[in-house]
């Protein structure tokens, strides 16, 4: 299940998961899953359209607070000051990690961010999916659309 922590990072709470870091949360607590509240942060995990939030609040606005990645980059580094694995080394069960998440939405000051404190843009899923291929693909995307 998610704890307190894992929830504040989910619905992008910086201040609140700093609070409940300092009452003594487990910033390495995982959902059934593996997510973690640093996974949390970016997305990872989750499907938007589904969240207990998304149902009680006009998807327009779940999407555009997701969309908000200066929000997202305060909220992932409040999971890494509470002792979140900034190296990445912490995954799902398919093999994919935050940085992951970060590049798939292309979020590219959390991508930095976290590159910036160990991770791996070369890290492989099970299937061979690297952080650097999801970013290079929401990239050309984002290409595609001019």
């Amino acid at each position: 299940g998610a704890t307190p922590f894992l929830l504040a990072a989910k619905y992008l709470e910086p201040e609140l998961a700093r609070m409940i870091a300092a009452a003594g949360a487990d910033p390495l607590a995982r959902t059934d899953d593996g997510t973690t509240a640093l996974m949390a942060a970016v997305g990872h995990g989750l499907s938007r359209s589904t969240t207990r939030r998304s149902r009680l609040i006009a998807p327009e606005l779940v999407i555009a607070q997701w969309s908000d990645e200066e929000l997202v980059l305060e909220t992932v580094k409040a999971a890494v000051d509470a002792g979140a694995d900034a190296t990445m080394r912490e995954t799902i069960r398919a093999g994919e990690t935050a940085l992951h998440a970060a590049a798939r939405y292309g979020f590219t000051s959390v991508v930095d961010y976290l590159v910036g404190l160990g991770a791996d843009l070369d890290w492989e899923t099970e299937d061979g999916t690297t952080p650097r291929d999801l970013l290079e693909q929401h990239l050309a995307r984002l290409a595609s659309r001019d």
